[in-house]
């Protein structure tokens, strides 16, 4: 899996945003990250999910009050797996989604547009 991370710094430390893609190697997957130390929300992060998996993850940790700051789509052998981390934390209401066609994402693209929203992450990534 490629990784690639933006930092910056701030008064308050380092801070990273995050974006990757990925595919399975005849190794199995493999995965890059960037920790840092601070304070802040707690978190939860997981990897190697089906899309079924990840979805039912998803839905548990957002019934929990964490959202989605990191999401990444990558083939794995027959099936689409994801990696992802979530923060606990209140904020503005939003919208996620996953195995969207090219046309379904512009079609989620313009409704969520027209609803004020604001896209702040996308990734596209292969499918096996």
């Amino acid at each position: 899996m490629l990784l690639n991370g933006f930092c910056e710094v701030g008064e308050d430390g380092i801070s990273c945003a995050m974006s990757s893609t990925g595919s399975l190697t005849a190794a199995g997957d493999h995965f890059a990250a960037i920790f840092e130390k601070r304070s802040g929300p707690s978190w939860h992060a997981v990897h190697g999910l089906s899309s079924d998996g990840y979805q039912q993850k998803f839905n548990e940790l957002v019934g929990q009050g964490y959202r989605p700051v990191e999401v990444s789509g990558y083939a794995a052998g027959d099936a689409d797996h994801f990696a992802a981390i979530f923060e606990q934390r209140d904020g503005v209401p939003f919208a996620a989604f996953h195995g969207l066609t090219a046309d379904q994402y512009q079609q989620k693209f313009n409704e969520l547009v027209m609803q004020g929203y604001r896209l702040v992450a996308v990734r596209g990534y292969a499918t096996a």
